[in-house]
């Protein structure tokens, strides 16, 4: 982990900024994110309603948390993940199994 000297936030040294990590894809409970920033995650329907809107704060031990998602129907879904900035850094197709 590498702290900014900035913020003093602990970062892992694997992403560049505003890259994130997703993982499991498909997943069944949880999904975590790895990030080296504030994000702000969503999970929308295909149909583009959004069902879970979390905040993801990176921790002190290398940025990584997780959203739960138990409470979704098996289906494909839509991920979002922005900057605290509100810039769009990702969106992939998420499969809850």
């Amino acid at each position: 982990m590498v702290q900014d000297s900035t913020t003093g936030v602990g970062t892992s040294p694997g992403l560049s900024k505003g890259e994130v990590k997703l993982w499991p894809n498909p997943a069944s409970s949880v999904l975590y994110f790895e990030a080296n920033e504030d994000v702000n995650v969503g999970i929308l329907s295909v149909d583009g309603r959004v069902l879970i809107r979390d905040c993801f704060v990176p921790s002190r031990s290398g940025g990584t948390s997780g959203v739960g998602i138990g409470s979704l129907s098996n289906g494909l879904y839509i991920l979002k993940v922005y900057s605290e900035q509100g810039t769009l850094l990702k969106v992939q197709k998420l499969l809850k199994e």
